[in-house]
């Protein structure tokens, strides 16, 4: 087992330039005394009261400022997560729209070409003697929605002709 030795304290000679400041100090302080707001020793159980009170008040000024920036940063945190999240549906239903565009167009594009195919089917079917929708179905395989879009749209053009309300030349 070690065993610790003290430190010496150091003697008087040495503290000498230390004590002469003390008492200095000391001296001033008899002669120009504390206020009573800043001794201390001096206050009363009211001082002290009334110097809690205080701190407290500060405390809860301090608090209440707190809970404020915190509600506000709280307020502000909801209000840019709802901007961001309308944006995100946004740029969705956008892309949305997109699509369905592109869909409508490549739509359009189908049924020109199937349009075509079907009239020039249908222009057969007449020439070989086809006069009513179902025999121009059965002559060309189409479905009788397809024919009747297909023979409508020929007689808004007039390359068909429609004497009676069920036959077609």
């Amino acid at each position: 087992m070690s065993t610790r030795t003290r430190k010496r304290l150091p003697s008087t000679e040495e503290l000498s330039s230390v004590a002469k400041r003390v008492k200095e100090a000391n001296q001033f302080l008899d002669e120009h005394p504390l206020p009573r707001l800043l001794d201390r020793k001096r206050w009363t159980k009211r001082d002290w009261k009334r110097h809690k009170e205080s701190w407290a008040e500060l405390d809860r000024e301090i608090r209440e400022k707190q809970r404020q920036r915190r509600r506000t940063e709280r307020r502000w945190h909801a209000r840019t997560k709802r901007i961001r999240h309308h944006k995100v549906l946004r740029d969705l239903r956008k892309s949305e729209r997109q699509e369905r565009l592109g869909q409508r167009q490549g739509r359009k594009i189908r049924k020109g070409i199937t349009q075509t195919a079907h009239s020039e089917l249908i222009h057969a079917a007449l020439k070989s003697g086809a006069t009513t929708v179902g025999q121009v179905c059965e002559k060309t395989g189409l479905e009788t929605r397809d024919a009747r879009r297909c023979l409508r749209s020929l007689v808004q053009n007039g390359s068909v002709e429609k004497p009676s309300s069920r036959q077609y030349q």
